[in-house]
C-alpha cells in the first residue's frame, strides 16, 4: 500500500471524518484534507493520524512476522 492509501484506509476503518481527525491531532479542520492529498507524509504525521483512529504503526519482520517496533506518536 501506498501512504496516502494507508492514511485514507485508516479514517475509512475509523468512520471519523477528516474534520474529527485533524481535531484529535490537534491541527486546523482542514488539514487531514490537505494532508491526503500530498503524495509522502512524514512518519510522525502517519503515527498522529493512526493514534487518532485507534492504530498503531509497527514494525513486523517480514521472515518471522515477529512485531519488532511500534512507532510512538510524538509529544507537542
Amino acid at each position: 500500500m501506498e501512504c496516502g492509501e494507508v492514511l485514507r484506509f485508516m479514517l475509512s476503518r475509523s468512520g471519523k471524518s477528516q474534520r474529527d481527525i485533524s481535531k484529535a491531532c490537534g491541527k486546523s479542520p482542514t488539514w487531514a484534507s490537505a494532508l491526503l492529498a500530498k503524495q509522502v507524509p512524514q512518519l510522525d504525521t502517519v503515527a498522529r493520524i493512526a493514534d487518532a483512529t485507534g492504530l498503531d504503526v509497527v514494525l513486523v519482520d517480514r521472515d518471522t512476522g515477529e512485531r519488532v517496533a511500534v512507532v510512538d506518536v510524538p509529544s507537542d
